[in-house]
């Protein structure tokens, strides 16, 4: 090879003896890319697997791997096969490299021939590439200008669709700009009528904030009677207490407020105090109608601390499916950020100790009717219809907001007393007033089963019979006098 000039150090030249080469190396050079150069020569001597002489170095794995190279050879790599004796034609290796090499006899040549020769191979080869290099900058051409025009298609066609989305967003915007100010009228007229019934009630009103004041001190008096109770009890405990500092005590006290509130005032139903120590809420409010049947069930989780976390609702979350509760609740002294007033999170109803005193009985009234709802469904003979349970819950949903405000605010009319009249006497416009609709068909719901209006109608309807019954008038139904508008 010396002879030949051939330089083992140049990178751009490879030389593999192939009776002694490992293939791996051999097909590595192969498909490598050259180093400082356009391209890279490598020889391959002493082939004689492609000749009819029974010498094989290479395995049948080996050969295929070849076979796959010639396939798709690499541009940059010049290939120089050099091998002694005759080539066997049958072969598929021979094959290609008839089909796209060059084969040359080659006879025993003088050292100036053979220098000639090899430059000849090198033109020649450098012509080849060019015009495969051409040809290939062509093709890449045409492919682009075929993705240009296709890119031109899509955008076209893209502009198309937005300019038909904006025609139909427009189209929708007026209609809601109509429905807007349907509602807004009907908002108007709501808050008019609102507006008529508090102003006769601004002296219960006032009489209520006095009563809001007093038990707000009966919250700082219970927690002052805990306290001397829990003096009388062992020192050690108290120096504990004392030490975990007094958010337990509050804690505690809110807990006892409010199981003592759902016993007085739901006495037909179950409360359930959970032990501390074990995993639950703090209470289990089992709901009972009249014929003392269980209509559902409600958990409670009191929290008296500075600060609302939300970990509390992941936490009665799971509570609630490991008890199967229906409704979850969340009393807590300091409100969310976001919230400032009761409210649904996330699944989970949050208010202060004085909003659940009113949220509990809506809530209450809720599950009562459902229940009712399903036990109509069975006394028809009809199969179990989940949609309509789910349709109720929706509906609930949308004004037990309005309807547990109004509890709230009405205590403050004429007591608890009013407040479970009222919670009661709505909740039942609201289920005669939905059967009703969802038999005949009403238009006045919409797709999804929602009255217009949401809750506020039937509120006023609520708010309108409770004050005509205080006062000793018959019923007062909204639009008494012309169009019949009971439930």
């Amino acid at each position: 090879m010396k002879q030949r000039e051939f330089d083992t150090s140049d990178l751009g030249f490879a030389y593999f003896d192939m009776s002694e080469a490992d293939y791996h190396q051999v097909d590595l050079d192969l498909v490598s890319l050259p180093f400082f150069s356009d391209e890279k020569v490598v020889i391959l001597d002493y082939f004689a697997d492609l000749t009819t002489d029974k010498k094989r170095y290479l395995t049948d794995d080996e050969l295929k791997q070849f076979e796959a190279y010639l396939e798709n050879p690499v541009e940059t790599t010049r290939l120089i096969i050099l091998a002694p004796g005759k080539l066997d034609s049958k072969r598929r290796l021979v094959k290609l490299l008839k089909r796209d090499g060059l084969v040359l006899e080659a006879n025993p040549l003088k050292e100036m021939e053979l220098k000639n020769k090899s430059e000849e191979l090198m033109l020649e080869s450098e012509r080849q590439m060019i015009a495969k290099a051409k040809e290939a900058e062509e093709r890449a051409v045409k492919r682009e200008q075929e993705k240009s025009e296709l890119r031109k298609q899509e955008f076209e066609q893209m502009i198309e669709e937005r300019n038909k989305m904006i025609e139909d967003l427009k189209n929708r915007e007026n209609e809601l700009k109509g429905r807007e100010q349907e509602i807004r009228k009907k908002a108007e007229e709501v808050q008019i009528e609102t507006e008529k019934q508090f102003s006769e009630k601004a002296k219960e009103i006032e009489e209520r904030a006095i009563r809001l004041e007093r038990e707000k001190n009966e919250m700082k008096q219970r927690e002052y009677d805990k306290k001397l109770e829990d003096q009388k009890k062992l020192i050690d405990e108290l120096k504990k207490k004392a030490e975990l500092g007094s958010q337990q005590l509050q804690g505690e006290v809110q807990e006892l407020a409010l199981e003592e509130f759902l016993t007085s005032n739901f006495p037909i139903d179950i409360i359930n105090e959970v032990k501390k120590g074990e995993r639950g809420a703090d209470a289990v409010h089992i709901v009972r109608n009249n014929l003392l049947q269980e209509c559902g069930k409600i958990i409670y989780e009191s929290k008296r601390t500075k600060a609302f976390s939300d970990s509390w609702i992941e936490k009665l979350k799971e509570d609630q499916k490991i008890q199967q509760a229906d409704i979850a609740v969340i009393v807590t002294e300091t409100m969310p950020k976001d919230m400032d007033r009761f409210g649904l999170r996330q699944g989970v109803w949050v208010c202060s100790f004085n909003e659940i005193k009113g949220l509990s009985i809506v809530l209450r009234e809720m599950l009562i009717k459902t229940q009712s709802v399903r036990i109509v469904q069975e006394n028809k003979g009809e199969k179990k219809d989940t949609s309509v349970i789910f349709e109720f819950f929706a509906f609930f949903n949308q004004f037990v907001v309005f309807l547990a405000q109004f509890v709230v605010l009405g205590d403050q009319f004429g007591g608890d007393k009013v407040s479970f009249e009222l919670a009661h006497e709505v909740v039942a416009v609201a289920v005669r007033r939905r059967v009703r609709e969802r038999d005949r068909g009403d238009p006045a719901l919409d797709g999804e089963g929602r009255e217009r209006g949401g809750g506020a109608g039937l509120l006023g309807a609520g708010r309108a019979r409770h004050a005509g019954l205080s006062r000793g008038a018959g019923p007062c139904w909204p639009g008494a006098g012309g169009e019949d508008s009971r439930p």
